[in-house]
């Protein structure tokens, strides 16, 4: 999946860039009328009218968006949008049905790169390590990470977040990659996965992804939030990431604007704020006892004596969501299938 483009992008680029920017000319106006003449009417209607008026609005929504993509569909650069069974929503059921099969059923028969319609918005999707590249040495003024990703994760971070990511960003790599930093997250680990095995040691059978998953988010939680979260709040929020984590692909979640209430969202929005409260919570108790934190080597407290990000501690909560979603499910797949591989070849000796 690739970001939102910002602006336009300059001639002396690569080729690449030439195709995405046709497609962005469209997609602005689009979204131009988008928040002019339909989302911001609809949206001061639906705060004051019942339910009904709720969703007679969303079904004119949903009508004048399928008008404004027929009217614009051709203008759309030389991106394929796919197309599986219904129209407007055939592509966007596919996918939610099976992603994997999806992406793969449809990089065979649209290419490398292609569209997928998702009523509100669409997704452009980067099957190739070349184009994968050419993203990600693109900047961030010219082609957004933040705003193409928040049609994920802006349903479970705080607002305002995506405004300072860059900082954010810098605050990462300036805080993990300290020489002091890395040894105390190496014994962590090393602490960590020793009392896990020896628990794991006395039960007969084991669910490996699952017991693997329990490992990972305990070695995150201490590294990146400190002791303190993982004594008190670990199993909390481990239930909000995988809660998160189950309701976050609802399909209503990517085809509904943000202010659009149903049962999935409202879940996500309690699990977010129920977050920033325990994030809340135990910063304060460490603003009370400060000796205490004085030479701690996690994440959040490197964060909290950097100046550039001391300020931001309302939206802690929201930086490590998304450092939890990102370091977690990756690791534990990784993990747990050289686990596997290594026990078939040792059995197969």
């Amino acid at each position: 999946m690739v970001p939102c483009q910002k602006e336009d992008i300059s001639e002396d680029k690569p080729l690449e860039k030439g195709m995405i920017a046709a497609e962005a000319d469209s997609r602005i106006r689009m979204e131009s009328l988008f928040t002019a003449n339909v989302l911001a009417p609809l949206h001061l209607v639906t705060s004051r009218t019942t339910s009904f008026s709720l969703l007679a609005s969303f079904v004119l929504l949903a009508t004048l968006t399928i008008i404004v993509r027929s009217r614009f569909g051709k203008e759309r650069g030389n991106i394929p949008d796919t197309t599986y069974g219904s129209p407007v929503v055939g592509s966007l059921l596919a996918y939610s049905k099976n992603p994997v099969s999806y992406l793969r059923k449809a990089a065979a028969q649209y290419g490398k790169v292609f569209r997928t319609n998702m009523i509100f918005t669409s997704v452009v999707w980067l099957r190739d390590p070349n184009y994968n590249r050419f993203y990600l040495e693109v900047k961030e003024h010219t082609w957004s990470f933040g705003e193409g990703m928040g049609l994920f994760p802006n349903k479970i971070v705080s607002p305002g977040y995506f405004d300072h990511l860059k900082t954010f960003v810098a605050s990462l790599s300036r805080g993990i990659n300290r020489k002091v930093a890395l040894d105390h997250y190496t014994d962590v680990a090393r602490t960590t996965t020793q009392d896990f095995l020896h628990g794991w040691a006395e039960e007969e059978e084991i669910d490996l992804f699952e017991h693997i998953s329990e490992l990972v988010h305990a070695i995150i939680v201490q590294c990146l939030m400190g002791p303190d979260f993982f004594s008190i709040n670990g199993a909390e929020l481990y239930d909000l990431l995988h809660g998160t984590e189950a309701d976050i692909g609802n399909v209503l979640n990517f085809i509904l604007p943000d202010w659009v209430p149903h049962p999935a969202a409202l879940r996500l929005r309690r699990r977010r704020d129920r977050t920033g409260e325990i994030f809340r919570e135990r910063l304060e108790e460490r603003e009370a006892h400060p000796d205490q934190w004085e030479n701690a080597q996690d994440y959040i407290s490197y964060t909290l004596k950097d100046s550039a990000t001391a300020h931001l501690a309302h939206l802690y909560a929201a930086h490590h969501t998304l450092l939890m979603f990102a370091a977690h499910t990756s690791t534990v797949a990784s993990i747990s299938w050289t686990i596997l591989e290594v026990s078939c070849f040792l059995m197969s000796s």
